[in-house]
């Protein structure tokens, strides 16, 4: 078996015989993996022949046709679901449909994710402290195309892809210290994805003050300003997106199968719900489970940020070091949030590259904690089996079918989502702290 220097240098190292034969294999099967999954995708989207009913880009498109009126009415939110983000993704696609058309939009919002997915691939490949050979990212585009998950997120045109590119991206203009630009691209993730606040809360645990200032102040003048175009309406819009959200956190939505965090799991513990009977039928439980997760994973968090350590700048910070950092605070923050579903686990990625260029260095230099880099390692890979599976797989429960009659200690294989984010977070602050405490690196 090569050791890691030897596979390293055939990723990322100058040429070699072997490394020029291994980097078109990479290619051949790249493109290969590339066309099965355009077809899959193709066929994902001929099933679909009203296409795009029934998925969230018809949500989304409805949201934006509304506008100026409220994206959260009752006539708009129909059939597949309703609207819950903040009002700027319907703005932003209203706009696109007014410059492109009723139906260039269908197929280039699509398009947009598409490339949103391979600029992440390619900015976390070559941006954070290596650079992987294009033939090599050819072969990472080409499994993500065949994967179910990325599939089927390029089908509903869903925006967990831009979230994964604006995080990365954000970091890496941190560490450049562009802080106003890598704000700007936060307080639009969160104005996406209001669970990404875990970024703003990660800066402020680091003591970054002025990027926490600015993600918080761009955060909260991005989510505001979307509100402008409702005019006088705007507070029935503000309380119509305030109601979304109680909704999408109430019990009956988030004990759904795809929310397999803690909270979706305790409520499938402890209440009744259309799925099957609770092990322990007491709701005054839920909340007792949830905190003692939240504590756990706050515990996990300062110890690895805080635990033996002396805070420096970002900018002076081994990049693929504090995207680490970040992504185990944004996993710890997404296992304990009332909803996670399984698409949000495309975020993950962000960890799964980090965590191995920093795991690399460490089995390169023979460090003490090696072990525990791999662990660390092969928890954010976890995930990775979900997303670049050609088929679905959803843990133990592939169907909806699956999930009626789970009763008793069965309902404790509903919780994947929490698991695995409490394990990767979990392993990479006890490598970090093991690190700090062995001056193994530094960090």
């Amino acid at each position: 078996m090569l050791p890691v220097r030897e596979w390293v240098g055939l990723i990322s190292e100058p040429s070699s015989r072997a490394r020029s034969a291994f980097l078109a294999g990479c290619v051949i099967v790249g493109v290969l993996l590339a066309a099965v999954g355009a077809y899959a995708l193709a066929g994902d989207f001929i099933e679909l022949p009203a296409y795009p009913e029934d998925t969230d880009l018809s949500l989304y498109l409805r949201a934006a046709d509304a506008l100026p009126g409220s994206p959260y009415a009752e006539d708009v939110n129909h059939g597949f679901d309703r609207y819950g983000y903040p009002p700027l993704l319907a703005i932003i696609l209203a706009a696109l449909k007014f410059v492109v058309g009723p139906t260039l939009i269908l197929w280039l919002w699509p398009a947009l994710c598409g490339a949103a997915l391979a600029a992440s691939i390619v900015l976390l490949a070559r941006s954070f402290g290596v650079k992987l050979s294009w033939q090599v990212i050819v072969l990472i585009l080409g499994a993500a195309l065949l994967g179910h998950v990325f599939r089927a997120d390029l089908l509903h045109g869903q925006v967990n892809i831009f979230i994964l590119l604006a995080l990365a991206g954000g970091i890496y203009l941190r560490s450049k210290n562009r802080i106003i630009t890598a704000a700007i691209l936060f307080a639009v993730m969160m104005s996406l994805k209001p669970f990404m606040g875990a970024v703003a809360i990660f800066f402020l645990l680091r003591k970054d003050w002025r990027m926490a200032a600015w993600t918080l102040g761009a955060g909260a003048a991005v989510f505001f300003l979307s509100f402008a175009p409702f005019g006088a309406g705007a507070f029935d819009a503000f309380s119509g997106w305030r109601e979304s959200t109680q909704h999408f956190t109430s019990a009956p939505f988030a004990a759904k199968p795809d929310n397999q965090s803690i909270f979706g799991m305790a409520l499938r513990l402890f209440t009744p719900t259309e799925h099957g009977a609770p092990l322990i039928n007491n709701p005054a439980l839920v909340p007792v489970a949830v905190g003692a997760a939240a504590i756990v994973a706050a515990a996990l968090g300062v110890l690895g940020l805080f635990a033996g350590r002396r805070m420096e700048s970002p900018a002076r910070q081994d990049r693929a070091v504090l995207l680490l950092e970040c992504s185990m605070i944004v996993a710890l923050f997404m296992a304990c949030s009332p909803l996670t579903e399984g698409d949000h686990m495309i975020i993950t990625l962000a960890g799964l590259a980090s965590v191995l260029i920093v795991g690399a260095r460490r089995l390169q230099a023979g460090a003490a904690t090696s072990r525990l880099w791999v662990a660390a390692m092969i928890a954010w890979a976890l995930p990775s089996l979900v997303l670049f599976s050609p088929r679905q797989f959803s843990f133990f429960y592939a169907t909806w079918d699956d999930w009626f009659g789970i009763d008793g200690l069965e309902i404790l294989l509903t919780g994947r989502s929490f698991y695995l984010l409490m394990l990767a977070g979990g392993l990479t602050a006890l490598a970090l702290w093991q690190d700090r405490r062995l001056k193994t690196a530094a960090i």
